[in-house]
């Protein structure tokens, strides 16, 4: 019998985790990226840890796909920080904790920078997508993250890209490509939205200081996806957007694909 495509198995996993899942729509051409490059990479029943997970939508999957598949996460709960981000959009995390108890799936509610790990054993595999630029301490996180890894175990991280094209526009025509201001300035120390964005030579620079050795490493556009393009206004975004395909390091993803040395 034949396995179901990435997609499907994606489109399920949505529905499954619905209501939970509808905020990273937006997303699913990263998810379907990274569900390759594991795919692609390792075999079945491979031992992977996704931090940050948030709905547990990349765990899921991977569990489905046929690899032992656990997610870590902690900001979304509200419990666990004050800031608007997780008591909107996570108000109701026993539902979501119930939830994954009824899938099989497995999820840490740990803090990957300050919470004893040890328990949690030794990965293959871990995934982190769109979390790095969330935390403030990147040196600690990537520390961290060798220690959960077996010798020889592969890291597929994924940020967006500090210098797109369109927040090199943003900049020349004196806008900030930052978090708005009055969400970093009252929150504080409860913001979590992006504390920093990377270029790409940044990540590879953080990701080899950690004790990794790259394997592949990309700048690739998979946050939006126009279908139709009508030379307007309306649409100059996409404009630029298809534009930045043509210029290396401008994309909205920075992917690297990495060894534990």
């Amino acid at each position: 019998m034949k396995s179901p495509s990435i997609k499907a198995v994606l489109d399920q996993s949505f529905n499954d985790l619905a209501p939970f899942s509808f905020r990273y729509t937006h997303e699913k051409r990263r998810y379907i990226h990274t569900l390759k490059i594991i795919r692609n990479l390792v075999s079945d029943g491979t031992k992977i840890l996704d931090i940050g997970t948030g709905a547990g939508i990349t765990p899921l999957c991977l569990k489905r796909m046929g690899f032992d598949a656990e997610g870590l996460e902690y900001f979304i709960f509200p419990k666990n920080k004050t800031s608007r981000f997780a008591t909107r959009v996570f108000e109701k995390s026993k539902e979501l904790k119930k939830r994954w108890q009824e899938l099989g799936l497995v999820v840490h509610e740990k803090n990957v920078l300050t919470d004893n790990l040890t328990p949690l054993g030794s990965f293959d595999v871990i995934v982190s997508e769109a979390l790095i630029e969330h935390l403030k301490n990147p040196k600690l996180f990537l520390k961290r993250t060798v220690g959960l890894l077996k010798e020889g175990g592969l890291l597929v991280i994924a940020t967006p890209n500090q210098v797109t094209l369109m927040n090199r526009i943003r900049l020349i025509f004196g806008k900030s490509i930052y978090w708005p201001i009055n969400e970093f300035f009252s929150d504080g120390e409860d913001f979590i939205g992006h504390w920093r964005e990377y270029t790409q030579s940044e990540l590879e620079y953080m990701v080899k200081e950690s004790g990794f050795e790259i394997i592949q490493s990309d700048n690739i556009n998979l946050l939006r996806h126009f279908r139709k393009i009508e030379f307007s206004l309306k649409n100059l975004r996409a404009l630029i957007y298809l534009i930045s395909n043509l210029i290396p390091g401008t994309r909205d993803m920075n992917y690297i694909t990495a060894r534990k040395k």
